[in-house]
């Protein structure tokens, strides 16, 4: 089962300029590589061709991601799956048995192995950009043009990221300090002459009623 993600994502949208801006500012290094006259400027160019295109993998990847975690989320609940499967299974015993001829191409599984060993996290991204952009704004000669789009982008999510991170506001209750501990129920007055008497004094003295 395969779930495409909504364009209106906010999380997959921002994931998809990223890397498409981080894939026009890498062919942009890779021009400037070739033409450079400097060997230290060539170098410079292609580490910064590298941490663009490494950024685009890492896009993709955190794409590839929502669209799994989004699919999981579609599978319906276990109880009600299984005794769906349960079911088609009792009734068309094909469903259960698998041909041996019916093998996952080793291809595709090697290609998402590899896939899984390169890491991918949004803050690595973030951090990786936002290197590209200060190298970037440091070379000699004209700024790249997708740079101040990429600073953008990259300022766009921080405020939305630290939006997100803001705690949760400290509901006051009315009369008093949220960080004042309730006052424990002062116990009803007791009548001295009735009832037990209180705790860690002696009983009082009974009045002798009968002869000496």
């Amino acid at each position: 089962m395969f779930v495409l993600m909504s364009a209106d994502d906010p999380a997959f949208g921002q994931l998809l300029e990223l890397g498409d801006c981080a894939y026009r500012l890498g062919k942009t290094f890779a021009e400037q590589a070739e033409h450079a006259v400097a060997v230290s400027e060539k170098v410079e160019c292609y580490r910064l061709f590298e941490r663009c295109f490494f950024s685009v993998r890492m896009a993709i990847s955190l794409r590839m991601r929502l669209r799994r975690l989004t699919a999981i989320e579609a599978i319906p609940r276990p109880e009600t799956h299984h005794s769906k499967t349960t079911h088609r299974s009792e009734t068309d015993p094909s469903e259960t048995e698998r041909p041996e001829t019916e093998r996952p191409d080793w291809r595709e599984t090697e290609r998402e192995r590899e896939r899984e060993r390169e890491p991918a996290s949004l803050p690595l991204l973030l951090r990786t950009l936002n290197r590209v952009a200060d190298d970037a704004a440091a070379l000699p000669g004209p700024v790249p043009a997708e740079l101040p789009t990429l600073r953008e982008l990259l300022a766009g999510v921080a405020r939305q990221t630290a939006h997100a991170a803001q705690p949760a506001p400290v509901v006051q209750p009315v009369g008093g300090s949220p960080f004042e501990r309730p006052r424990p129920a002062t116990p009803p007055s007791r009548n001295p002459g009735s009832g037990n008497p209180p705790r860690g004094r002696p009983p009082p003295a009974r009045r002798a009623t009968g002869p000496p």
